[in-house]
């Protein structure tokens, strides 16, 4: 029984914090949703730690989907979505999205494991990186390039259990760019597209009977899902209305340094 309400309480705290940060910085929350569910299976619940990996980047995709959702809805109020863009590189990123789902469900913790905290490490440092100053995403950024960046953000968001916003917001301010807040509302609505083939892969595979803790469909633990997407969903709201009251650099320093903590701790359980 301490063992649950341990593993309740800190998927709790673990969902306020990147349902806020999701809303707020454009992202699917899974930098901070994969290193703690990866904890809590391996080290609590003595899972094995390739397949720890794999559920906690199975069920960080399924509580990334509606908390995109719910982020996009808000950010499409303030008119800062650029749907033709979104459209365009999630074409590329369903499919993207498969492949990565497919190699995560074959590769063993000791790859995946570095392979995510790079990601986050790259993806910070490049923003930190000075910007100019944004222009208009359409004179910029062409049908072949958005593809380009929706497939290659749709692997890793299949492979790492991301959204992929932590790839895309970087790409669309310093490839194409696109203003902050608008590349953050941009990044919401291509990760309700990106995440559903990674999704459906996690969905019809399926790890040994028997080996997961609680119930669960495909790699996805259904316990963990509920508390994070009832927690995650609603702040997504919140982070998105905090998102258009905070400075643009700022959000860029919050990203960065959010993203060196998540690379820190899955290094130290991978």
């Amino acid at each position: 029984m301490d063992t649950i309400l341990i593993l309740i309480a800190t998927l709790l705290v673990t969902g306020v914090a990147a349902g806020f940060m999701a809303g707020l910085l454009g992202v699917g929350g899974a930098f901070l949703l994969v290193p703690v569910q990866f904890r809590l299976l391996h080290t609590l619940l003595g899972l094995d730690a390739t397949l720890a990996l794999r559920v906690a980047f199975a069920t960080s995709l399924a509580v990334v989907l509606p908390t995109a959702l719910s982020g996009a809805i808000a950010h499409h109020r303030h008119g800062v979505i650029h749907w033709a863009a979104a459209i365009r590189m999630g074409a590329a990123g369903i499919p993207g999205g498969v492949a990565g789902a497919l190699i995560a469900t074959h590769a063993g913790s000791s790859l995946l494991g570095p392979l995510f905290a790079a990601l986050l490490v790259i993806a910070a440092a490049r923003m930190l990186v000075p910007l100019s100053a944004g222009r208009p995403l359409t004179r910029i950024c062409g049908t072949p390039l958005l593809l380009a960046i929706g497939g290659c953000t749709g692997i890793l968001s299949g492979m790492f259990g991301i959204g992929g916003g932590i790839v895309l917001v970087p790409a669309l301010i310093l490839l194409c760019g696109c203003p902050t807040h608008r590349a953050v509302g941009t990044s919401t609505a291509f990760i309700l597209l990106t995440s559903i083939g990674g999704l459906a892969v996690f969905l019809s595979s399926s790890p040994p009977a028997g080996v997961l803790p609680f119930f669960a469909a495909g790699y996805i633990d259904l316990l963990q899902w509920l508390v994070l997407a009832v927690t995650t969903i609603p702040m997504a709201q919140a982070g998105a209305w905090a998102a258009h009251r905070t400075d643009a650099g700022i959000l860029r320093k919050i990203f960065a340094a959010m993203l060196v903590l998540g690379a820190l701790d899955i290094l130290s359980v991978a």
